[in-house]
């Protein structure tokens, strides 16, 4: 009963502090940012 409780209040306490480590750590180093092309003159429109 007690072990029970422990893993259910815990486990998500867990997850969301590992899913807060990779969004702050990993995922932005795994991001590929795609060329920006350059800015266009639009008054040669």
């Amino acid at each position: 009963m007690t072990l029970s409780l422990v893993l259910s209040t815990s486990l998500p306490l867990l997850t969301g502090a590992v899913a807060l480590l990779w969004a702050g750590f990993v995922a932005p180093e795994r991001e590929e940012r795609p060329d920006v092309p350059d800015a266009r003159d639009l008054r040669t429109w």
